[in-house]
C-alpha cells in the first residue's frame, strides 16, 4: 500500500488577489488557450503595407499591437466625423482598447511610431494655446484637443468637449491610470457613466455642476476613444469593482503578444520617408477631410449593403448558436457579454477599414456612403480575433481575482495530493464522496483552476 506524507500546507493570500496554481501551471495554461491567436494584418489597406512589413521586421513589433494600434489611430482621426449604420442600427467609431504584453515586449513603440501624427496636431494646438494666452492672459480660450492624458473630470466635459466637436481620444501608457483617474475626486460613478455613454451615446450627455448649471455635449459629437497598455499580471485590475458585472470592462479590446517576450529591435534602422509617409497622409486625409468643426455639423454616415448585412447576419448565427450550446451559465454568460461588444466593435472595424481606404486614395474630398463587403469581411475577421482575445482576458483576469479564497485552497490541495480524492478526503477529515462533489462543483464554476475545459 502506498504511504502518503504529509506535505506543509501553501501560504494563501486570501485579500481577494490569489494565485490559483503554480506560475508554470499557470503560463502552460495561458500559452495552450493563446495558441493560434493571430490578427489578421492583411485586412489593411496595400498602400501602408510597407510600413507593416517595416514594424513586423525591423522593429519587432507584436502583430496585434500593430494591429489594434492602426485602428485605435484612424478611429481617433475620424472622431465623431462618420458613424456606421447596418438597417436602423448606427454606431460611433469610438473605440477602447489595450496592448497586454510584459515589460520591453514593444507595446509602447508601437503606440509611438502610429500615434505621432496625432501628437503632432495635438503639439500644435497646444502651442496656439499657449500663445492665445500669452496674447490675451485674461481671456479663457477654448484649446483644441485630439489626443490627451491627465485631466480632471469636470475639466473634460467643461474645457474640452463642450468646444470640441469631434471627440477626444484619452491615451495612457499603462492604461490602468485611466482606470484609477476615475476615483480621484469621488466621481467615480459619474465618470464611469460619462465614459459608458461615450463608448455607444443614445443619447446626449448632461451634468449638473456646483453651481446649477448643466452642461450639454450632444450625441453627434460624444465619441471619446482609449488607448494605452497594460502587463498580464496586473490585468485582472479591470474587472475589479464590479466591471465585469456591469459589462464596463466587455467594451475594451485586448491585444496580446502572441508570445510573452523582450524584443531586440534593429537600433539602426530609420524607417523610410517613402514607407511612412502614406501612413500620415492616410490619418492626416481622415482628421483634416472628415471634418466636425461646428456645434451644428452633422456625422456623415456609412451604410453597409444589403450583401454586407447578410454576411454579417451568417456570422452573427454561428456566434449565438455556439454560446448558447454552453452549460455553464457563468462562462456563457461572460462570453455573451464579449460578444455583444464585439458585434457592434465589427461594425465599426468594418466603417473603419472603408475610411481607411478612402483616405489612402486621396484626391478629393473624404465622402464614404458605402460599407462595400469587402470590409464587412475583413470587419468580422478583426472581429474574430477580439472576440478571442477577450475571452482570453478574462480567463486571466478569472485566475487572479474573481475565485473565492476557500476554492484556490481546495485547488492546491487537490494537486498537492497528486489529484488523489481519497488521500485529500483524509487530510480534510471528510469522506471521498464529499472531496469528489466539491472537485465537481467548483470545477464547474472554475474550470481554469482545475485545469479544465471549458
Amino acid at each position: 500500500m502506498k504511504t502518503y506524507n504529509p506535505t506543509p500546507k501553501p501560504t494563501f493570500i486570501t485579500s481577494g488577489y490569489a494565485a490559483i496554481i503554480t506560475d508554470e501551471d499557470l503560463d502552460a495554461e495561458t500559452k495552450k488557450r493563446r495558441k493560434g491567436l493571430v490578427f489578421p494584418l492583411e485586412v489593411f489597406p496595400a498602400r501602408i503595407s510597407p510600413l507593416i512589413e517595416c514594424l513586423l521586421k525591423e522593429m519587432q513589433g507584436e502583430r496585434a499591437f500593430i494591429g489594434l494600434t492602426l485602428l485605435q489611430a484612424s478611429a481617433s482621426a475620424i472622431g465623431s466625423a462618420l458613424r456606421a449604420k447596418m438597417g436602423s442600427w448606427e454606431v460611433c467609431l469610438a473605440m477602447w482598447g489595450a496592448s497586454v504584453g510584459i515589460s520591453s515586449s514593444g507595446k509602447s513603440m508601437m503606440q509611438k511610431v502610429l500615434l505621432r501624427p496625432l501628437n503632432i496636431v495635438q503639439d500644435e494646438y497646444n502651442r496656439d494655446y499657449r500663445d492665445l494666452c500669452k496674447v490675451e492672459p485674461d481671456k479663457a480660450h477654448p484649446q483644441k484637443v485630439l489626443i490627451y492624458q491627465d485631466i480632471t473630470f469636470e475639466a473634460l466635459i467643461k474645457d474640452v468637449l463642450s468646444a470640441n466637436y469631434k471627440g477626444v481620444t484619452r491615451y495612457e501608457d499603462e492604461l490602468l491610470k485611466w482606470i484609477d483617474d476615475m476615483d480621484r475626486y469621488k466621481t467615480g460613478k459619474s465618470e464611469a457613466s460619462f465614459w459608458t455613454s461615450a463608448w455607444s451615446p443614445s443619447g446626449s450627455f448632461t451634468m449638473r455642476r456646483s453651481n446649477g448649471k448643466m452642461i450639454f455635449i450632444d450625441k453627434n459629437h460624444l465619441v471619446a476613444s482609449v488607448i494605452g497598455s497594460t502587463q498580464p499580471d496586473v490585468l485582472y485590475r479591470f474587472y475589479e469593482q464590479n466591471r465585469l458585472q456591469t459589462g464596463y470592462v466587455f467594451r475594451m479590446l485586448w491585444a496580446f503578444a502572441e508570445t510573452d517576450k523582450v524584443i531586440s529591435p534593429n537600433l539602426s534602422f530609420e524607417m523610410p520617408s517613402e514607407v511612412i509617409t502614406p501612413y500620415n497622409d492616410m490619418l492626416e486625409c481622415l482628421y483634416r477631410d472628415l471634418e466636425m468643426s461646428s456645434s451644428d455639423m452633422e456625422p456623415q454616415i456609412a451604410q453597409i449593403n444589403r450583401h454586407g448585412v447578410n454576411i454579417f447576419q451568417v456570422w452573427q448565427d454561428k456566434h449565438t448558436q455556439q454560446i448558447n450550446r454552453m452549460e455553464n451559465l457563468s462562462d456563457k454568460n461572460v462570453k455573451a457579454g464579449i460578444y455583444g461588444k464585439i458585434k457592434e466593435y465589427a461594425l465599426r472595424f468594418a466603417c473603419i477599414l472603408k475610411a481607411m481606404e478612402s483616405a489612402c486614395e486621396k484626391g478629393h474630398p473624404m465622402r464614404i456612403s458605402v460599407i462595400e463587403d469587402k470590409y464587412v469581411i475583413n470587419g468580422l475577421k478583426i472581429a474574430e480575433y477580439f472576440l478571442q482575445s477577450g475571452y482570453e482576458a478574462y480567463q486571466t483576469a478569472k485566475n487572479k481575482v474573481m475565485v473565492p479564497p476557500s476554492i484556490l485552497e481546495f485547488a492546491a490541495q487537490l494537486k498537492m495530493h497528486g489529484y488523489n480524492m481519497a488521500s485529500l478526503a483524509v487530510e480534510l477529515n471528510i469522506t471521498r464522496q464529499a472531496v469528489n462533489k466539491k472537485f465537481h462543483t467548483y470545477a464547474e464554476r472554475y474550470p481554469g483552476v482545475f485545469g479544465a475545459k471549458n
